[in-house]
């Protein structure tokens, strides 16, 4: 219909969790959602995703002070 290939669960789990960082949701809101025992465990798989966050905190912070 769409021309998406199949894809399992697992797929959709780190689809949604890309999305949702990215999005601006929580780390520790997606980690529960998730299921994670520990927000660290999702930011250990996730941190690559929440590096362009850290470029724009930092552009926030150079707005508020420069």
């Amino acid at each position: 219909m769409l021309g998406l290939e199949h894809r399992g669960l697992h797929h959709l789990r780190h689809t949604y969790a890309t999305l949702a960082l990215v999005s601006g949701v929580p780390v520790h809101v997606v980690s529960r959602i998730l299921g994670c025992s520990n927000p660290s465990i999702t930011l250990d798989i996730y941190a690559h995703v929440l590096s362009s966050q850290q470029a724009e905190a930092t552009e926030a912070m150079r707005m508020l002070f420069g």
